[in-house]
C-alpha cells in the first residue's frame, strides 16, 4: 500500500512512491513532483505580486520547476577521491566502499527533515538550512550539525534570466526583490542560508552570523567542494552506481 498524500478540500488526492530511479517501486506520485509544483505555484504567485506593485503586466507568465536528487559524495571524501570524478576506476571504489556502508543505514532518504524530525533517523546527512529547520521541532531541537573533517559539499542557489525569456522584466522585478537588504535578511533569518547581499548582514540574527555552521570561516569554506553539473555519458555513470547501490 502506497503512502498517500490529501489536500483538505479533496482536489489534491495522490498516492506517493519513491521513484525506480532511486530505487523505490514507482507506479506513483514523486513527492519531490508535489514538492517542485508548490514551488512552482509560490514562486508564480510573488512574482505576480511585484507586479502588481510595480504596475507590470505578466499576466501570461508561467513557473516551470525542474528537481533534481543527486548521490552524495561522501564514499568519494573518505577514500581522498574528487567528489566530481568520471574516473570509472575511481567510481567504483566508491561503489564498493557504499556497498560495505549499505548495512549500517536504515534508508537512502528523500526526505532527511521529515525523517530526522519523526524519529526515523538519529543521524543523516543533510544542509545547513535542513538541520536549521530541524532544529524549529521540538522534538529535534538540541540536533547537531557537524561539517566532517574528511570534506563536504557546498551549494548554491542562482537565479538566472535565461536567453530568450518571455518575461525578462518581470524575472529582474523578482530577482532584485530577493536580493533587497531586509528581504534577503529575512530569508536568511528563517532559512538559516546566507544571501548575497553583504548590506543584509546588517539585519541577520546575529546567532545565524556567528554560527560556525552556517558560516563557516574562509579556511573551512574554501576546502568544501562543490558539485558539477553532469550530463550525458558521465550522467549514467552516477545513476547505473546509483541504482547498482540502491537496489
Amino acid at each position: 500500500m502506497f503512502p498517500h498524500s490529501r489536500s483538505s478540500d479533496g482536489i489534491v488526492d495522490v498516492d506517493l512512491a519513491t521513484p525506480v530511479e532511486m530505487g523505490g517501486p514507482g507506479g506513483a506520485t514523486n513527492p519531490e513532483q508535489l514538492f517542485a509544483a508548490g514551488y512552482a505555484a509560490c514562486f508564480l504567485s510573488a512574482l505576480k505580486l511585484i507586479a502588481r506593485r510595480k504596475k507590470t503586466d505578466i499576466r501570461d507568465a508561467a513557473v516551470t520547476a525542474d528537481v533534481g536528487l543527486n548521490s552524495n559524495a561522501a564514499g568519494g571524501f573518505r577514500l581522498g577521491i574528487p567528489p566530481n570524478t568520471t574516473d570509472d576506476t575511481q567510481l567504483d571504489a566508491i561503489l564498493a566502499l557504499l556497498k560495505t556502508q549499505k548495512p549500517l543505514l536504515r534508508d537512502y532518504t528523500e526526505d532527511d527533515i521529515g525523517d530526522f524530525i519523526g524519529g526515523q533517523l538519529w543521524m543523516t546527512q543533510a544542509w545547513s538550512g535542513d538541520w536549521v529547520q530541524m532544529t524549529y521541532d521540538p522534538a529535534t531541537e538540541d540536533a547537531r550539525y557537524v561539517i566532517p573533517s574528511e570534506g563536504a559539499i557546498r551549494g548554491s542557489d542562482v537565479m538566472v534570466v535565461t536567453s530568450g525569456a518571455q518575461h525578462p522584466i518581470a524575472a529582474h522585478l523578482w530577482i532584485d526583490f530577493n536580493l533587497d537588504a531586509e528581504v534577503s535578511a529575512a530569508n536568511s533569518n528563517y532559512i538559516g542560508y546566507m544571501g548575497p547581499n553583504a548590506a543584509a548582514q546588517q539585519f541577520i540574527d546575529p546567532a545565524i552570523l556567528a554560527n560556525p555552521n552556517l558560516n563557516p570561516d574562509k579556511g573551512v569554506y574554501d576546502a568544501l567542494a562543490e558539485l558539477v553539473s553532469l550530463e550525458g555519458e558521465d550522467l549514467d555513470k552516477y545513476t547505473q552506481r546509483w541504482l547498482e547501490l540502491t537496489s
